[in-house]
């Protein structure tokens, strides 16, 4: 429900409104209150307590918001940066204790044409006020960079969701499982299937793994030489192109890559398309032809959310060596 904030002086609480609508503060004492919807311009001064009957407050929210604010973190120095679509426009700024930072959009330029900047000692909820709008925004150890927009209409649709390329099945249990083990992201994935499956490629290859401790490299095996073999890094780069056989000592069909960081590669020969994720040491894939073919008919998918928070999660994701180039942002049709 909405947050509501009761005020008469220096003492004030809280309450949120129920799934009907409904709200109250009781155990009042007589005086003068002002009442506000946190995060709208919805307020209501002169509101007096003065019997032990109900006083009624009815509020209208609208749902025509005119502005949104799409919110992105980074590690810093504390201090929250903003623009706006134009300049000139009057800002404040309130720390979690009530005190105002007063500036203009358009002060910091860099920041775009009606950019700001406040430097923040302290963590918590603040809150930006303009025009008749008013946002909130939490602040913890980082840098905080907010964007409004002018024009929006009610809350921003749920539309956007993070996914990975397709892979193997396999390959897709394996990443589901290691986010599963960490309490941040446990439950933000599920796996999705492709419907239909695309074909089996023709040859009918497999591919299995082995990992060792030691330098990051990726090391070949396949059943003869001279095939012509390319691996591509997480970010699409193709960092290999290169013969089965190159290196002998790996087999008849052996070859060699040594890789620079952790992530998912892609390794394409013949027909062939088989995705291996390196983690901080040796990967041996052998090859063998004429097992049943693995498709890449899979991947990792959030839920739908706002674009706002799947940007949030992107950057969050990209700021991690691990899984940088993992992700990527789709939009519903």
């Amino acid at each position: 429900g909405l947050r509501l904030v009761l005020r008469s002086g220096e003492w004030s609480a809280e309450t949120s409104t129920g799934a009907d609508g409904w709200y109250e503060f009781a155990g009042l004492a007589f005086g003068r209150y002002e009442l506000e919807v946190r995060g709208t311009s919805v307020r209501q001064t002169d509101l007096e307590v003065n019997s032990t009957s109900p006083l009624v407050v009815d509020l209208v929210v609208p749902t025509t918001t005119g502005w949104t604010m799409n919110v992105s973190r980074q590690a810093g120095l504390r201090l929250l940066t903003g623009s706006l679509p134009r300049p000139g426009i009057h800002l404040t700024i309130s720390d979690p204790w009530g005190n105002n930072i007063s500036l203009l959009s358009g002060s910091k330029p860099e920041h775009g044409p009606g950019g700001f900047e406040a430097p923040l000692w302290h963590d918590g909820l603040y809150t930006i006020r303009f025009l008749d709008q008013v946002f909130e925004v939490e602040v913890g150890d980082e840098r905080v960079h907010v964007v409004f927009e002018e024009g929006a209409v009610g809350p921003a649709p749920a539309d956007t969701r993070l996914v990975t390329e397709w892979m193997t099945l396999g390959l897709a249990e394996q990443w589901l499982a290691h986010f599963e083990a960490q309490d941040d992201y446990r439950g933000l994935f599920t796996i999705a299937r492709l419907t239909p499956p695309p074909p089996a490629a023709g040859e009918g290859w497999t591919a299995t793994e082995l990992r060792q401790p030691g330098l990051r490299l990726i090391i070949g095996r396949m059943p003869r030489a001279n095939i012509a073999v390319t691996v591509t890094d997480p970010w699409g780069n193709q960092i290999a192109s290169l013969l089965s056989g190159s290196k002998p000592e790996h087999g008849p069909g052996g070859f060699e890559v040594p890789v620079w960081h952790d992530g998912l590669y892609t390794i394409r020969f013949l027909d062939q398309v088989f995705q291996v994720e390196v983690r901080d040491g040796t990967v041996q894939v052998t090859f063998t032809e004429g097992g049943p073919a693995q498709v890449a008919d899979a991947r990792l998918e959030t839920v739908w959310m706002t674009a706002a928070l799947a940007g949030e999660w992107l950057q969050h994701f990209e700021g991690v060596a691990d899984y940088q180039g993992l992700f990527r942002v789709e939009t519903a049709a």
